[in-house]
């Protein structure tokens, strides 16, 4: 190949690799058990290939983001968590790629070589104060992080922590097989409000070459006493609303179930109907039976009809015409003999009658009170 030609491959080779700009600014960021990397961002459409490297194995992975979650890979193992790792990351436009760049190195584990050493925070930290001295507890790591949880099965490390109080360091740990890390502090060791004035710790494998860091902390204080009195205080209130409420609604509903369906135990005043549905109540006219009633003076009428001494037993009229059976009888044709009958009976001796027509030629006889006109 001549020379010019060759000269000519070289540029496009050079052209074509440079057409992909570097990338700058390649950071690992540890925020407590979370590790991610970014960089900035290239030109719109651009991919990335991420290559996670280390003391504990590799992973390639592509994304069209600006950052990359490194903490599945991190936490998949005790070797992983306890080992060291740095990122490369390629730019991918069309054909053509950038040159890779390295982060720096980091790692969870102190003992280790790395650029950046990576630290947990101290889980929830309690303090109380007693008679006999102060009492430090929080959760043991081991559970309070799943991670560290999961990774950390082939081993049995060990938390230990430093607790400084009043110019004083006590020395703690707890294993895997508790739960709660707790620390004695004896009387006299605090001042003032009775505070640790700072903690540190870190979870140290059994065989004692790696070291995963936490944070320090402090102060840490025992609260006031007057502060456990209100809070004493609210959680007696709270739970005696809580009590007073579900008793009540409990009543309220043993109340509704014993009156469902029963109206005696139903006050009236809320019942629309209340004796809907009660025969007792039901009454039941029939106007086909329904017969005039009439009421006749109670003086002796004679009825030709009749003999004499029914007059007596059944009543009679005085002025005013008679009815028997629902029949109009006119005593007009013998007006003198039913003057003669009354006149010859004595007042005592008269029956107050009433006679009642029942309908279908039926009379009915009643009594009433005697009267006192002659």
């Amino acid at each position: 190949m001549p020379l010019g030609g060759a000269f000519r491959v070289l540029l496009l080779l050079l052209s074509g690799a440079s057409a992909v700009a570097l990338r700058r600014g390649l950071n690992v960021t540890c925020h407590n058990q979370q590790v991610t990397v970014s960089w900035e961002r290239s030109e719109r459409g651009a991919s990335y290939r991420v290559h996670v490297a280390g003391s504990a194995g590799e992973q390639v992975d592509i994304t069209t983001e600006n950052q990359y979650d490194l903490t599945p890979f991190v936490w998949a193992s005790e070797d992983r968590y306890l080992g060291f790792h740095y990122v490369t990351v390629t730019t991918l436009e069309g054909g053509n790629q950038s040159e890779p760049i390295d982060s720096e190195t980091f790692t969870f584990n102190y003992l280790k070589t790395a650029d950046q050493k990576c630290e947990l925070d101290f889980p929830p930290v309690d303090l109380k104060e007693s008679d006999s001295g102060a009492t430090l507890s929080f959760q043991n790591p081991l559970f309070f992080y799943r991670e560290l949880k999961k990774a950390a099965r082939s081993a049995s490390p060990t938390f230990r922590f430093t607790a400084t109080s009043n110019g004083s360091d006590f020395m703690g740990s707890c294993d895997a097989t508790e739960d709660v890390c707790r620390l004695a502090l004896p009387p006299g060791s605090s001042s003032g409000d009775t505070c640790v004035s700072k903690l540190k710790g870190a979870l140290v494998s059994e065989n004692g070459v790696s070291w995963v860091l936490f944070r320090e902390v402090g102060p840490v204080c025992a609260p006031d006493s007057t502060e456990l009195d209100v809070l004493a205080l609210s959680l007696m209130l709270l739970l005696f609303f809580v009590v007073t409420s579900v008793v009540t609604v409990l009543i309220c509903r043993a109340k509704a179930w014993t009156m469902k369906g029963d109206p005696a135990k139903t006050p009236i005043s809320l019942v629309l109907s209340p004796h809907e549905g009660d025969m007792r109540y039901v009454l039941v006219v029939n106007r086909e039976d329904v017969s005039p009633v009439t009421v006749t003076e109670n003086h002796i009428c004679k009825n030709p009809s009749v003999g004499s001494e029914e007059d007596l037993q059944l009543g009679a009229c005085h002025r005013s015409p008679c009815l028997r059976g629902g029949l109009l009888e006119d005593d007009s044709e013998d007006d003198d003999s039913e003057e003669s009958a009354s006149m010859d009976l004595a007042h005592y001796d008269r029956r107050q009658t009433l006679e009642v027509d029942m309908g279908d030629g039926d009379v009915a006889t009643g009594y009433g009170n005697r009267d006192n006109d002659l």
